[in-house]
């Protein structure tokens, strides 16, 4: 079923019922003969009437009518028009109470749509206006539930307490709003905990000021005082989480106190990372250096994205651009973990060869060619050549070892299997690093290139199949072959033993692991799964996209890593199947978002 833009036009859809009659009404085509058949689903005369009604049923609405009112009210309450929708509401109550529909990004009641308008306290960008706290007087005025329609699920007041709308809030708390309902992107958290959570400062003064009581140690940990709870038998998850909430609002008094008490300083918070990774990703240097000197360990990879906290800030500097904070965390930890297994920087013992040395030459040549006799006899002449680096002799330069000569883009040179194990037999590091602005393994270029017989050489030789590295967030070897569609290395790699993320099921449509994700453990956060189903798109797959889609998924994300909407990159993918779903869905590409 096609969903209704996020930007409303009645207009659009009036010239999408003419259009459709006019194909209708044409010659003898294929494309008469669907319009024709769409319209007689719903209606015997092919008139614009019996367009509109067809129109209207495939948008989900019993009639042409209701399309346009659902159409009006969702106009109004953009634009903020309070008295014009105080009186649509009084001609039908309804409209106060029941939940916005056919919409691709929001479908939720009216008030806690107003309760999201604003970003801490400024227009998101659907709205041009700042009425949001009018528009709630009026939609409660009217006979909305200020708890929202049910007696479970996210209330307007944890809406508005995780966008950081505090005068939603305000008016929402003085209605009589239940402070202590819980809600569910923080799990079993009360509006103070979600607001505490996304930092909405302003949210939790409000709050506090109602009389909100501070539910546990995490939240007293995000608001910069936890002596009253580590007195009162807190357990070591939740101090761990503690720590995690600490470590986020850079309160260092509070993060010593709880490691003082024996809080695991390495221990997993509920998605599989440590406090080191949350310093990492939101460029708290001063919590990062703390945990560092107190001993956490910077090569502890999460479970989620299987990442150091290295990898972590890299994926949050990319989207973001410039930032002095993430810039100092990179430093900081670059030093502080340097690549184990062959690293990313020569040892003392390596040599290092300049690319045009005639050495480098020959051997490069003999690689590249498949000839294992010259390998083989340049290996016995020089001891060194299997663990000689081609580059710059400057520690601060690039170099390459000869295992990522053979994996080199674009990969599959003659014998790279039986190269591999020629190198590794004569004492190459399978797991040494590029030195250079990544530390990619040969694995993870062998992945790049989609050499899959090379990919089963350096695991059999002992290649780690998670290390991490990649250009791509430092992830692993699988994180390289998803990014790069190389999906025969990817599904190797997964059969393998690889570990996955929900990113990857998602792009290699796994769907058992893909399922398991949202029946087997708590359902990912929103950014989660519309990263999925920008991975599903990316590579072609229907399932995985229809499933994420009827979870949640925003049909037009635009990811920070590329300017491409999902459809952009289907387009890109092959699957024109996916690209028609994709516009019969409502989906549209980043120029259309930019109106170009």
């Amino acid at each position: 079923m096609p969903k209704l833009p996020a930007r409303p036009d009645l207009g659009q859809l009036r010239h999408q019922a003419k259009d459709l009659l006019r194909d209708a009404t044409r010659d003898s085509t294929h494309d008469q003969k669907l319009a024709v058949a769409r319209i007689h689903a719903v209606s015997d005369a092919l008139t614009l009437t019996g367009s509109q009604l067809a129109l209207a049923r495939e948008y989900g609405f019993p009639s042409w009518a209701a399309l346009k009112t659902e159409v009006l009210r969702r106009r109004l309450l953009d634009d903020g028009d309070v008295t014009a929708l105080a009186v649509m509401i009084e001609k039908d109550a309804d409209l106060a109470t029941h939940s916005l529909s056919g919409w691709c990004d929001h479908n939720l009641p009216p008030l806690s749509y107003v309760a999201l308008m604003c970003f801490q306290d400024q227009p998101s960008p659907r709205v041009e206006h700042d009425r949001s706290a009018a528009l709630a007087r009026a939609l409660i005025a009217a006979g909305a539930p200020v708890d929202g329609p049910s007696a479970e699920g996210e209330t307007p007041l944890i809406t508005a307490a995780s966008y950081g709308n505090a005068a939603v809030a305000q008016v929402l708390i003085d209605a009589g709003a239940d402070l202590e309902r819980t809600g569910d992107a923080v799990p079993g958290g009360t509006a103070l905990s979600h607001a505490i959570e996304f930092g909405m400062t302003e949210v939790v003064q409000v709050l506090l000021a109602a009389g909100a009581r501070i539910p546990s140690v995490v939240e007293a940990a995000g608001l910069g005082d936890v002596t009253a709870f580590l007195e009162a038998g807190t357990t070591v998850a939740e101090r761990v989480r503690a720590l995690r909430q600490a470590t986020a609002k850079g309160h260092l008094q509070v993060m010593n106190e709880l490691l003082d008490v024996g809080t695991p300083i390495d221990g997993l918070d509920g998605d599989g990372s440590t406090a080191l990774h949350e310093a990492a990703w939101s460029g708290e240097v001063e919590a990062l250096r703390l945990l560092l000197t107190r001993g956490a360990d910077p090569n502890h990879m999460d479970t989620r994205f299987i990442s150091t906290p290295l990898g972590w800030a890299q994926h949050r500097h990319e989207e973001l651009g410039h930032s002095a904070a993430h810039d100092e965390v990179e430093r900081i930890l670059t030093k502080a973990a340097p690549p184990s297994a062959g690293g990313g920087v020569p040892r003392a013992s390596e040599v290092v060869k300049p690319t045009d040395d005639p050495l480098s030459q020959a051997v490069t040549i003999a690689i590249h060619t498949g000839d294992l006799s010259a390998l083989g006899r340049l290996l016995k002449a020089n001891p060194e050549l299997a663990t000689m680096r081609l580059g710059d002799e400057d520690p601060n330069g690039m170099s390459r070892t000869l295992l990522h000569v053979v994996t080199d883009w674009p990969g599959h040179y003659p014998h790279g299997a039986a190269t591999v194990a020629l190198l590794a037999a004569a004492g190459a590091d399978v797991n040494a690093r590029f030195h250079g602005p990544h530390q990619q393994t040969p694995l993870h270029w062998a992945a790049s290139s989609d050499d899959v017989a090379v990919l089963d050489a350096l695991l059999d030789a002992g290649a780690d199949i998670n290390a991490p590295g990649a250009v791509i967030g430092g992830g692993p070897p699988l994180s390289d072959a998803t990014a790069f569609r190389c999906w025969t290395a990817a599904y190797r790699l997964v059969e393998r033993g690889a570990q996955t993320t929900l990113f990857a099921v998602a792009a290699l449509e796994l769907m058992d692991k893909l399922e398991a994700y949202f029946i087997e453990q708590e359902p990912p956060a929103a950014q989660e799964i519309n990263r999925a189903f920008w991975a599903a798109c990316h590579g072609g797959r229907p399932a995985a996209a229809s499933y994420l889609l009827a979870r949640g998924a925003e049909l037009n994300w635009l990811p920070p890593w590329e300017p491409l909407t999902p459809l952009d990159t289907a387009a890109t993918s092959g699957n024109t199947e996916l690209v028609r779903w994709l516009h019969a869905c409502g989906a549209t590409t980043s120029s259309q978002l930019r109106g170009e």
